[in-house]
């Protein structure tokens, strides 16, 4: 299975319910080659003739399942690469969110996008992009803690489309960082949290993320639960301590797999050889 000529880029996307997961680019966890958290994505470019990619998720905590969602999306030649003027986080590329929070606001950051990156062309110089970047939020459910309503809150703030519909824009602050963000906070209630990079025509999602301005270990001290409840989700995936190797061929895993993914229709072919070796 060949991974379709028109994609220069792919994003790889796990979203885990509770604990932080470890994605990274080798099986061995070297520098700049891995993130760790529970909204996690690592762009891979694609080069020509290229037929695979491999991606590796570890689960390194005390409690044996963790349940997570993985997405592939994939870009042209002409879409922005998000993250890709990083300049703080720790890989090179870097697509994804960091939230933060205190008992009053969320803090959202993200780094530049660049432009779009041809093949067999150099990259162009970040110092002057011509990329625009939309944040975006949207809440869900209050005091729902279910990983059913955690998912789907985030397949709805998943590509452009997705958020752009259920997205509510943020305005451009006065003053400070362009790429940051900060919102007011309530403990308990969840919000998912995105950002779309535009060049010319072309646009692109970062990885949402999503928080409940408290601590998802400790619901009753810090979110001020009146009740608690978990629905388990239907599609999921059950990382067992190790690894769980993503590989674009394949899939290996010591436990039952369900694959739950949302990708756009031009990386469609690319997961079709997936789901019929997983079923």
């Amino acid at each position: 299975m060949k991974i379709p000529e028109t994609v220069r880029f792919i994003i790889v996307q796990t979203h885990a319910f509770q604990f932080n997961v470890t994605l990274s680019y080798n099986d061995i966890l070297n520098p700049h080659s891995f993130i760790n958290g529970t909204n996690l994505g690592l762009v891979q470019l694609i080069d020509e003739n290229q037929t695979d990619a491999k991606f590796y998720i570890r689960n390194e905590n005390t409690r044996p399942n963790v349940s997570v969602l993985i997405t592939v999306q994939g870009y042209g030649e002409e879409a922005p690469v998000p993250g890709g003027c990083n300049m703080e986080f720790s890989v090179e590329i870097a697509p994804y969110l960091i939230t933060t929070f205190t008992e009053s606001v969320i803090l959202v950051d993200s780094q530049p996008a660049s432009a779009p990156v041809p093949r067999k062309k150099p990259a162009p110089p970040c110092e002057s992009q011509p990329v625009k970047h939309d944040m975006y939020h949207m809440f869900l459910p209050e005091r729902d803690f279910s990983s059913e309503t955690y998912f789907d809150a985030l397949l709805k703030m998943m590509t452009v489309q997705d958020i752009q519909l259920n997205g509510k824009k943020v305005l451009e602050p006065l003053e400070g960082s362009q790429m940051r963000r900060i919102y007011s906070a309530y403990p308990g209630t969840g919000s998912v949290y995105s950002v779309i990079a535009k060049s010319g025509k072309s646009a692109v999602a970062y990885v949402p993320s999503l928080t409940y301005a408290c601590s998802t270990v400790y619901w009753t001290d810090t979110c001020d639960v009146l009740m608690f409840y978990d629905v388990v989700a239907v599609n999921k995936v059950q990382l067992k301590n190790g690894i769980l190797e993503r590989i674009f061929s394949t899939i290996f895993t010591t436990n039952d797999v369900h694959m739950y993914y949302k990708v756009c229709s031009m990386c469609q072919p690319l997961l079709d050889g997936v789901t019929k070796n997983m079923f």
